[in-house]
């Protein structure tokens, strides 16, 4: 008995450091959202989270824009009513900041093995916007580095999910 618990309870490791090791684990979560109205005209909207990876260098963008969903260089969102509808209207000036340290101005470097937090900041002009709206990313792109081998990647629709803010009334 006490040798079967053992050998589960090592197998049960075994596979932890497993997946834990796999050259595609990664580290990501949303830490806090918020949603908060300035005026009648304008609101500020936060998405914090944390990313990296266990086992490469890794590369994310320095920029956030309004609608905004390909390519590497560009995080992207859209405004969404209640039910998650994207919404027209509210011009905004975003940014992504972050504790990571920047490369050519134009990304934030993650060390392998480690992660950092991001905020993407979101000012906009609520003026055309005809209902409560929150803030969503729907694009966020990223590059890895693995000693050399260099490769870019975004997370999946899925992956998003919980990268909204609040709904502002």
């Amino acid at each position: 008995m006490t040798l079967t618990i053992k050998t589960s309870l090592l197998g049960v490791l075994c596979a932890s450091v497993l997946l834990v090791a796999s050259p595609q684990s990664h580290a990501y979560e949303v830490t806090d959202t918020y949603a908060l109205r300035l005026n009648e005209q304008s609101a500020l909207y936060v998405v914090i989270f944390r990313f990296g990876f266990l086992n490469r260098e890794t590369y994310v963008p320095r920029q956030a824009a309004q609608n905004y969903d390909t390519g590497i260089d560009t995080i992207g969102f859209t405004l969404v009513d209640s039910a998650g509808a994207p919404l027209a209207g509210g011009l905004s000036i975003a940014r992504v900041i972050s504790n990571a340290s920047t490369t050519n101005n134009n990304y934030y470097h993650i060390p392998d093995g480690r992660n950092r937090e991001f905020a993407i900041t979101a000012l906009v002009d609520t003026t055309n916007i005809a209902q409560p709206a929150a803030l969503k990313i729907t694009h966020l792109p990223f590059t890895l580095d693995n000693k050399g081998e260099i490769e870019s990647f975004k997370l999946r629709e899925n992956e998003l999910v919980p990268f909204i803010t609040q709904v502002l009334r």
